[in-house]
């Protein structure tokens, strides 16, 4: 029994010789398959070396790896655990594991191998392939992470700098794109795929004039590149180059006819240029190509609305809004388009719907403000033109209603002050120097700095008969009743008012002439003939 037990270890020890050698003659018999490319044999073959050498290293690592190329993902991934199970310390079973979960859908699980294997072994050629996977499944954030850890050891490469620039425009996160790309491009001058995404992001930053240079500079490396070219058309009319963009929009739609992007934006740059209807008719063709195309759509219904076809311009613009009821500026349109025509309540609505789908604040407050002041709700159009300038504080429009409606409500400080601020924006303003001048001469004071004032509005209008009324009027404050008949006689040639009339009357009587104040008074009345005022003037002179 003894010498039983003693013989047990050597009979082991035989048998493992004897399975050891029957796995690798199948081994070999499987690499020879696998070689002449009979896959499914070798796969066999593979199986009984495992069955024979079941903790074998080589033997799991190469039935995985054929099992996965065969497409056998389910199978592979049971030996693949195995191997990774048994060899935790060995990065590539994790990374054929990783493979493999990405393969059955299983991105999380992936992505938990993926991890498993970096900790093991962190190689530049595995990293920028993970990258690449991260990118495929969306994970952008962890791409970037692995491109900046990629750039630390490799901060001149332009292959890792395109990447992460390319990677954070998809993130939009276009100012840090623009520096990576920068950089791509000054390390190698002749990197074009580097500049058309530098375009891409220098544009979706509202940086124009640059945008242009990056894809002119693409166009130069890339000349027959389409898609450089559309871009470029797209953003010369807004940077200036109106005939820049014509030339090129002639070149593209020989090439593309039906592309409805290209006519869109042609039609744009036909209509900076000014010339409608050519931009109507490219407008009309985009829409025919894709009648979903709302920019086109929206342009259309722009242009007749100044043409004042109000009916056709209403339907596009509300087709517009049929298809994409969150396009605040179709709103805006629609709103102008109704207060233009007195459709206060329809006007109204618009406005508040614009500011609902996050319209352009300044602008959308500013309307409303023009729709209650026509209504002669001026206290609610105050509260909306004060919302507008919280927006945008140099809109000089706001700030000239604003004043106006102060008038209305007697508030004079306001309207001093309102119109101070419309002279300090815009110093061609002509009508604010005359308001504020006319209001100096209504109230008697601040004669001097009125005529200042209203002069300067002559400088700017000098044939403004309402002007010459102001400045006639302020002599007449002044008593210089002589210039002030001079301006006001001008005044009367220039424009039929009665208040011109009313006035030049008032300034001959101080003359002492009641005839020609009579004569003037009376062709008031002809114009405004419920003026009690100036009737009780007449009745005054013609009893004496």
């Amino acid at each position: 029994m003894k010498r039983l037990l003693f013989l047990i270890p050597l009979l082991l020890f035989c048998a493992k010789r004897v399975n050891l050698r029957e796995a690798y003659t199948h081994f070999s018999q499987a690499a020879l398959y696998e070689s002449e490319g009979k896959i499914d044999s070798a796969i066999v073959e593979y199986k009984e070396a495992l069955r024979y050498d079941p903790g074998s290293s080589g033997i799991l690592e190469n039935l995985a790896k054929l099992l996965y190329k065969r497409g056998d993902y389910r199978e592979a991934l049971r030996y693949a655990k195995r191997w990774a199970r048994k060899y935790p310390d060995q990065p590539n079973a994790f990374a054929l594991l990783g493979n493999t979960y990405l393969a059955l859908g299983r991105t999380e699980d992936a992505m938990k191998a993926f991890k498993r294997r970096i900790a093991l072994k962190q190689d530049e050629k595995f990293l920028s392939s993970l990258a690449e996977i991260y990118e495929t499944l969306g994970k952008r954030e962890d791409a970037l992470r692995i491109y900046y850890k990629l750039l630390e050891k490799n901060p001149n490469s332009k292959t890792y700098l395109f990447r992460t620039g390319n990677t954070l425009i998809n993130l939009k996160k276009f100012r840090e794109a623009v520096e990576y790309l920068q950089r791509a491009v000054e390390t190698d001058s002749s990197f074009s795929s580097a500049y058309l995404e530098l375009g891409f992001a220098l544009e979706a930053m509202g940086k124009l004039e640059e945008a242009s240079q990056a894809y002119e500079r693409f166009c130069s490396l890339e000349e027959d590149n389409f898609l450089a070219k559309k871009h470029l058309l797209s953003i010369y009319p807004r940077i200036g180059r109106v005939d820049d963009a014509l030339e090129l929009g002639n070149e593209l739609i020989t090439l593309q006819p039906n592309d409805f992007e290209l006519h869109r934006f042609f039609g744009y740059a036909l209509y900076t240029k000014g010339e409608r209807g050519d931009a109507l008719l490219h407008f009309i063709r985009a829409v025919s190509i894709n009648p979903q195309d709302i920019y086109s759509l929206w342009y259309i219904g722009k242009i007749l609305f100044q043409e004042k076809d109000y009916k056709g311009a209403e339907w596009y613009i509300k087709r517009v809004i049929k298809i994409e009821p969150r396009f605040a500026p179709a709103w805006s349109y629609l709103g102008l388009l109704y207060l233009d025509n007195h459709l206060l309540k329809k006007a109204e609505r618009c406005f508040k719907k614009a500011l609902h789908y996050k319209g352009a604040p300044s602008d959308n407050n500013y309307f409303l403000g023009l729709v209650y002041d026509r209504k002669g709700y001026y206290k609610r159009a105050i509260k909306y033109y004060k919302k507008s300038l919280s927006f945008d504080s140099t809109r000089v429009g706001a700030w000239y209603n604003l004043g106006l409606d102060y008038d209305r409500l007697k508030k004079r400080e306001e309207v001093v002050r309102c119109f101070k601020k419309v002279i300090e924006l815009d110093s061609t303003n002509a009508s604010a120097y005359n308001y504020l001048g006319y209001l100096y001469a209504e109230e008697g004071e601040n004669l001097k700095e009125a005529e200042k004032l209203i002069k300067k509005a002559l400088e700017i209008e000098p044939d403004n008969g309402y002007y010459l009324d102001s400045l006639g009027w302020v002599y007449f404050k002044l008593e210089r009743y002589k210039d002030a008949v001079k301006n006001l006689e001008r005044a009367i040639q220039l424009v039929d008012d009665p208040v011109i009339y009313d006035h030049l009357g008032d300034t001959y009587k101080k003359l002492g002439n009641y005839k020609k104040a009579l004569k003037m008074w009376k062709k008031a009345l002809e114009l405004n003939p419920k003026d009690k005022r100036i009737k009780k003037k007449v009745g005054e002179v013609q009893s004496q």
